[in-house]
């Protein structure tokens, strides 16, 4: 029986447990793991069950740091379907962990009462989270890469309508035959 270990921030632990365990449980019994976590850490122990699948497991512990990362129960459960990914840009690798820029870029990705996220959403078909020093990407592999473009776009410092486009141009050459 295979064991891993995720940390999640200790203010997400409830969004991981849900109200009366309701996630907790939910994700216990779709992919067949038993989880075991410490809030006071917000340590978390994802141990397969006998029935459970290597892929279960992998889905699980993607869940759960999609949680982590600042999504919701409902979003982060996209991840249990094979054709959804998550990735993350680490904002502090890119600024050499200056906060005062964290927080500038933050700002820029979420805009006005999270303008510029929900338009990025809409544009690519993806979740994005701006949490702490990270930007989290939730969807298709091919919706993140326009995504990633934009939110790498407005984190380089470029104009947000030019992000935007990017998008659009992107998705105007994304046909197949």
């Amino acid at each position: 029986m295979e064991t891993q270990e995720i940390f999640v921030p200790i203010e997400r632990v409830g969004v991981l447990i849900g109200r009366k365990g309701h996630t907790r449980k939910l994700i216990e019994r779709l992919l067949k793991v038993k989880l075991i976590i410490d809030s006071k850490t917000g340590r978390v122990e994802v141990q397969e069950n006998p029935d459970c699948k290597a892929i279960d497991a992998l889905m699980a512990s993607n869940v759960i740091r999609a949680i982590g990362l600042g999504f919701s129960e409902e979003k982060a459960m996209n991840l249990t379907s094979d054709s959804y990914y998550i990735e993350s840009i680490d904002l502090e690798e890119v600024t050499d962990k200056n906060r005062k820029m964290i927080e500038k870029i933050n700002s820029r990705l979420i805009g006005r009462n999270g303008s510029v996220r929900e338009k990025i959403e809409a544009l690519s078909k993806c979740y994005i989270s701006v949490y702490d020093n990270k930007v989290s990407i939730l969807g298709l592999l091919d919706e993140i890469e326009k995504a990633k473009k934009a939110v790498t776009m407005i984190v380089q410092g470029k104009n947000i309508e030019s992000a935007f486009k990017a998008i659009q141009r992107k998705e105007k050459f994304d046909f197949e035959f």
